[in-house]
């Protein structure tokens, strides 16, 4: 599969981003490649506390809503698979679950990165015996302890997962590379700053690279709040000004006086 995904941590949280084509033979098609995993997990209770009554009902289990973004490069459907494999309600093609996974044994991202890289490392056995060439790679963003904490991005590459500030992944990321990590890497900026750069990069790379086309697709993990999709207007907005900016030719200026390049 075609793409090109970004994530990249921010002062205030963390920004992923992917295009949206996908080759399936040669018939191009669309789709939203980060995959949004919802739970319904068990909040924990302090039976230490004075009037703790197991019969009471402010007592009973109570369970909060919480994601997780899933966005991998390599065959479509390996992810729909791994995406199903740590949430048996994910609906093959979307964003989202149709309904959220009750589940007790889950309590922080940790967790759940466990339960992705036990299901990718089976399941890559299968795909690669299967003479798939494409490499197999995801990124997975969420806060530290679902409900609350820092948000964090975390990098699938075969054996297992390791945490990380940056990563550029997939077809089009020796295009994006080198710019990705010019304009965003270490450069101390906030998510708003990130999303309005992001288009930027996507539209060099769509310029040089076909298999990377559409979009971007733009979501957010601010520090103790639930990741979401960046508004399409939002998007659309920096998109215009990106474009405006390379009608002018300020990108190669820049390059010149600064890199010499």
């Amino acid at each position: 599969m075609s793409t090109l995904i970004i994530g990249t941590r921010c002062t205030d949280g963390v920004v992923l981003a992917a295009d949206r084509r996908e080759l399936r033979g040669f018939e191009p098609a669309e789709r939203c490649k980060v995959r949004k995993i919802e739970y319904d997990i068990l909040l924990p209770k302090d039976e230490s506390s004075k009037g703790y009554d197991p019969r009471a009902l402010h007592c009973r289990d109570k369970y909060a809503k919480v994601s997780v973004l899933l966005a991998g490069a390599g065959v479509a459907a390996f992810w729909d698979e791994v995406a199903w494999g740590v949430s048996p309600n994910y609906f093959y093609g979307t964003c989202k679950t149709t309904d959220s996974v009750h589940d007790n044994k889950i309590r922080t991202l940790s967790d759940i990165i466990d339960m992705i890289s036990l299901t990718s490392i089976n399941l890559s056995g299968r795909y690669q015996s299967g003479s798939l060439d494409e490499r197999l790679g995801c990124v997975v963003a969420g806060l530290s302890e679902l409900t609350t904490g820092a948000a964090e991005l975390w990098y699938f590459a075969g054996s297992g997962f390791s945490k990380t500030d940056f990563i550029c992944l997939g077809s089009g990321d020796a295009n994006a590379l080198p710019m990705a990590d010019l304009l965003l890497r270490g450069q101390g900026l906030t998510t708003e700053q990130t999303i309005n750069i992001m288009p930027l990069i996507f539209m060099l790379v769509e310029r040089v690279n076909i298999s990377v086309a559409g979009g971007p697709d733009i979501f957010i993990v601010k520090d103790g709040m639930q990741p979401h999709q960046v508004g399409g207007k939002q998007v659309e907005q920096a998109k215009l000004k990106a474009g405006k900016l390379l009608e002018r030719n300020l990108i190669e200026k820049y390059l010149q006086a600064n890199y010499n390049i």
